[in-house]
């Protein structure tokens, strides 16, 4: 599955038949419970299969996912992060995607923002708001915050 479309659209349709061949896909770049040491592997898109993972929300998946926080390409180590801390809400996941935010790459920074807007990480509001970046995705990420906010918590409907 080199088309990160294929990963996208089981994502979206919550296709759980599909989970055995994301995490098939996965473990194409992982020796045991290691990345493969020959990366970066281009084999898989990687970040898509990831964030596929994490939204089907199969905790067996967690300890395929745990050696992609150390690859080589950050934005792959951001996806893995993303999609743990979908999966355990560990703080410590959220906080990976805040130093994105500090980090120099523009681009990196922009899919931060997504990120943490994306899985409602509440303590990188702040950190949004001073983020070197466009205000209109600031605001994006703000307002997913909000919208991830309100729906985990009945209380806060208007």
């Amino acid at each position: 599955m080199r088309n990160p479309g294929a990963a996208q659209s089981l994502e979206m349709l919550g296709d759980i038949q599909g989970f055995a061949s994301l995490t098939d896909l996965l473990q194409i770049g992982l020796q045991g419970e290691q990345l493969i040491p020959d990366q970066p592997d281009f084999s898989q898109p990687y970040d898509a299969i990831l964030d596929a993972l994490a939204t089907l929300k199969d905790q067996d998946c967690i300890s395929l996912i745990m050696p992609f926080l150390d690859h080589p390409f950050e934005r792959i180590q951001y996806s893995a992060a993303r999609a743990l801390y979908q999966l355990t809400r560990q703080d410590i996941y959220g906080e990976r995607l805040i130093e994105a935010l500090r980090g120099d790459d523009l681009q990196l920074r922009r899919a931060a923002l997504a990120d943490i807007g994306a899985i409602g990480y509440l303590p990188g509001a702040e950190e949004i708001a001073e983020t070197l970046a466009e205000n209109s995705l600031k605001l994006i990420a703000l307002k997913g915050l909000f919208e991830n906010t309100v729906d985990k918590d009945p209380s806060l409907h208007l």
